[in-house]
């Protein structure tokens, strides 16, 4: 088939990413204009069954990293949720996650959480840091909705201020590293079990699985529903069920009643989360002297049995390798 050009036209060249610049962030790339030519092409490609080259896409670029890491899960301290109440004064333990969703930083803290998951190829590749566009990439809703390369530098910026970054330059690019949870320390996997007594409460951890980037619940979740998520699997990582009256999650999570509610009203309509009973407690100062406990679980891929077989999982091909290291 042939291509019909107009005398005088151009065939167009259409880019679909942005060459690097000196700086750690790249312009993004221009939505492609259709042209005659552009047109011609597409016909000629789909007629003769031609396919387009493979790309990544934000998919297959969350898998890829997940794959790198190797876990299934990222650990994720509890301080991050919530202060222990060892560390605060009086009964205001409200920690980062509460001032990210104040804020309204959803991209922040899709971002932070995306620097935990990555922190062991971060330093692997930290003569050589992943330029803007990979983290756009990786962030981004799907492969029509992309988030804009320049906007990597706004998300450092505002994690920075929240003192959950560190940023430097290597090789004409950014180097972004993720602090500690709470500490504003440099950022190490916890580690419970290698630290004095006095260090184990901070260093106490839940897990997030990876199928909240795999399953893309980082997208089709509003940020109250995604920091809900977090605090339901901060309190059920040592059991089964937990509860939050809408009242009590300003002073325990810093963050309000309105939110809370928006937040496990989605989960319930997602199936991510479960009410699991209902609980008649006294209530001194309330008309009828008693009120409701109501007692969520979480469910599917976030559910405490789940989570238990990442980490059965991930703890037996951890002692496979280290027996195959040592046979060498």
């Amino acid at each position: 088939m042939t291509m019909n050009i107009q005398p005088g036209q151009q065939p167009q060249a259409t880019n679909s990413t942005s060459a690097p610049t000196a700086t750690a962030v790249s312009d993004p790339a221009s939505p492609a204009i259709p042209s005659a030519t552009s047109t011609a092409i597409s016909s000629a490609a789909s007629t003769t069954g031609a396919t387009s080259p493979p790309t990544s896409t934000p998919t297959s670029l969350l898998q890829a990293m997940i794959k790198l890491e190797a876990r299934g899960f990222t650990p994720i301290r509890h301080s991050f949720v919530q202060k222990h109440s060892t560390t605060v004064s009086g009964s205001d333990r409200k920690a980062v996650l509460a001032d990210l969703v104040t804020a309204r930083r959803g991209r922040e803290l899709n971002a932070y959480l995306a620097l935990l998951m990555n922190h062991s190829q971060i330093e692997k590749n930290a003569a050589r840091p992943w330029e803007a566009a990979v983290w756009a990439r990786a962030l981004s809703v799907n492969d029509t909705d992309s988030l804009p390369v320049p906007a990597m530098s706004r998300i450092w910026a505002r994690l920075e201020d929240h003192g959950l970054i560190d940023r430097s330059r290597v090789w004409k690019r950014t180097l972004v590293r993720p602090r500690d949870e709470s500490t504003k320390r440099p950022y190490t996997r916890p580690r419970p079990d290698t630290v004095p007594e006095k260090e184990k409460a901070h260093e106490s951890y839940f897990i997030l699985p990876s199928a909240y980037w795999t399953e893309r619940w980082h997208t089709k979740l509003d940020l109250p529903a995604r920091a809900l998520l977090l605090i339901m699997l901060h309190g059920t990582s040592s059991k089964d069920e937990t509860y939050l009256p809408y009242e009590k999650a300003e002073s325990w999570y810093g963050i309000s009643a309105k939110t809370t509610q928006r937040g496990i009203d989605q989960l319930l309509k997602e199936k991510l989360l479960k009410v699991t009973r209902r609980e008649r407690v006294v209530a001194d100062f309330s008309a009828t002297g008693h009120a409701s406990r109501i007692y969520y679980a979480l469910t599917g891929p976030f559910s405490r049995a789940e989570r238990a077989k990442l980490q059965t999982s991930s703890a037996s091909e951890s002692a496979a390798r280290a027996a195959a290291a040592r046979a060498e």
